[in-house]
This record gives structure tokens, C-alpha cells and sequence, in this order.
């Protein structure tokens, strides 16, 4: 099986803003009023978010709608 790439874009800066507030998958979906699963997708680059989706996200993480348009910062190794 390939290995997929690392997630860029909107999902990999949805990880970071997440991780950034420190919650889990789970904890972000139970904010925003999604399913843990839509959450993961999301992350992994496999699904493109809705509007209303976006929107709800921004609520949850507590942040503009903006903050999914900036680049992710690079991981330091």
C-alpha cells in the first residue's frame, strides 16, 4: 500500500489549530456538532469541508474563519 502524503492545506492547519487548543478528534466533533470520523477526514485530507462546516470548526476552535487560510507552520526536527 502507498503511503499517503502528509496532509496540507486546509487539513493540516485544521490539525495544527486543534491540537493548538488542545483537544482530541473527539473533543473538537462534540464542539462543533460533528461526528468523530467527519473530524478525522477532515484532517486527513479525504474530505473538503462544507461552509457551514467551516464555520462551525471556527466556533469550536474559537477562531476566525481566516485562520483555516494561513499556512501551517513547518514542524522544527
Amino acid at each position: 500500500m502507498p503511503k499517503r502524503a502528509a496532509p496540507t492545506g486546509f487539513s493540516a492547519r485544521l490539525k495544527e489549530l486543534r491540537e493548538s487548543a488542545d483537544l482530541t478528534q473527539e473533543g473538537l466533533a462534540e464542539r462543533a456538532g460533528l461526528y468523530k470520523f467527519s473530524v478525522a477526514k477532515l484532517e486527513q485530507g479525504v474530505r473538503e469541508p462544507t461552509w457551514a462546516t467551516v464555520l462551525a470548526l471556527a466556533s469550536a476552535l474559537g477562531v476566525e474563519c481566516g485562520a483555516f487560510a494561513r499556512p501551517p507552520r513547518r514542524k522544527q526536527e
